[in-house]
Formats: C-alpha cells, structure tokens, sequence
C-alpha cells in the first residue's frame, strides 16, 4: 500500500520515524474534514437559546467551532465544551446528536439582537 506523507518544514519525511514530525501521514489517524459551513444565526437580545442544523450524516460527528461578533475576536469550541464569550454574545456549548449540530447561545446585550458568526466543521470521529 502506498503511503501519503507530508513531513513538517526542515523534516525528510522519507526518513523520518517521528509521528511528531509528520504533518499528515496515512498510517497514523487523523481527524478528516467531513464538511464545514457558515452558520450565522440570528440571537435575540436578552436570551439564551438553541440553534440547531441537520448535519444529514448516519453517525453522531465531532464538531468544532469558531465564533464571532462583528467587530470582536474569534473563539473556539469543539463539542461539548462550554463558555465562550465575544462580547455580548457567549457560546455555551456545541454539540451534536443523530441528527443535529446544536449550538447554544446567550445574547447578555438587553436591547439588540446580535448575528453570531459561526464557522463549524464536522470531523470524522477516527476509530
């Protein structure tokens, strides 16, 4: 079987042994990329709700997340972690059962609906 392997910057990955020293290699598991989108849901001023989104697979995925906020910094989330905060808006938790990505989300601003930017992707779940 052929090998895939990209070593990282100054490493002969012909030679090379290290998994460490691999920025990918076929032979080891990795998270792949199943798909990524743009969410941007609509939060209500005030409130903390669920968002969800079918993620159409026959398995329950893993989820990573980035948020953000006009104007404000980008957090990170992988699923079931929790607490995030951009500004007025704080992403709870992320998570995903048979059917759905769900992401929770409180908008703290008392009068304005904020857009939350979430930038997700769906990773095969290596076994």
């Amino acid at each position: 079987m052929t090998q895939l392997k990209v070593g990282k910057s100054g490493v002969n990955a012909e030679t090379a042994t290290d998994p460490n020293d691999f920025i990918f290699h076929s032979d080891y598991n990795t998270f792949k990329i199943i798909d990524t989108d743009l969410y941007e849901p609509t939060v209500v001023h005030d409130s903390t709700a669920d968002y969800t989104i079918e993620h159409g697979l026959e398995q329950i995925p893993f989820v990573l997340a980035f948020m953000n906020e006009d104007g404000e910094s980008t957090v990170v989330m992988a699923s079931n972690n929790s607490f995030l905060v951009t500004a007025d808006l704080v992403l709870n938790y992320v998570s995903a059962d048979y059917e759905y990505i769900r992401f929770n989300i409180t908008n703290s601003d008392l009068s304005n609906d904020k857009v939350a930017h979430i930038r997700y992707f769906i990773l095969e779940v290596p076994l």
